[in-house]
């Protein structure tokens, strides 16, 4: 749970700032996409870690469902992609195409880099054999 609650903490700053940082160069109807990108995003990326954690804690049988867990999510990110992608170029929408598809993959990313960190941080090697 601690490694849940410091990626949640980590990830939500880190998208808020990057949404900040780029937000400070686009216009407005791009800020609003990039905000959208973030508000998707997040919640998104935390099932998918959160899902990764759970089959960590089944035990030494989890592998396959360590493996299943992080595709999984992988196809979530991507689906999650496409779908907003179809939404924004086929329907009347305010949102600009290029910030809300670049800012999702480029959080998508980022976040996916960011949970191999905890992933690695958190799990505990024996040296004793």
């Amino acid at each position: 749970m601690k490694t849940f609650l410091s990626y949640t903490l980590v990830a939500v700053l880190f998208v808020a700032l990057a949404t900040a940082g780029f937000g400070l160069v686009l216009d407005p109807v791009g800020r609003r996409s990039l905000v959208w990108a973030a508000v998707v995003a997040i919640p998104v990326q935390l099932l998918a870690f959160g899902a990764i954690l759970w089959t960590r804690r089944v035990g030494d049988e989890a592998n396959n469902a360590f493996l299943l867990a992080f595709l999984f999510g992988g196809a979530a990110r991507v689906g999650v992609l496409g779908v907003a992608g179809l939404l924004v170029t086929q329907t009347e929408t305010d949102l600009a195409a290029a910030p809300l598809l670049l800012g999702l993959a480029g959080y998508f990313f980022a976040l996916l880099l960011l949970e191999g960190w905890f992933l690695h941080r958190s799990t505990r090697i024996d040296t004793t054999e």
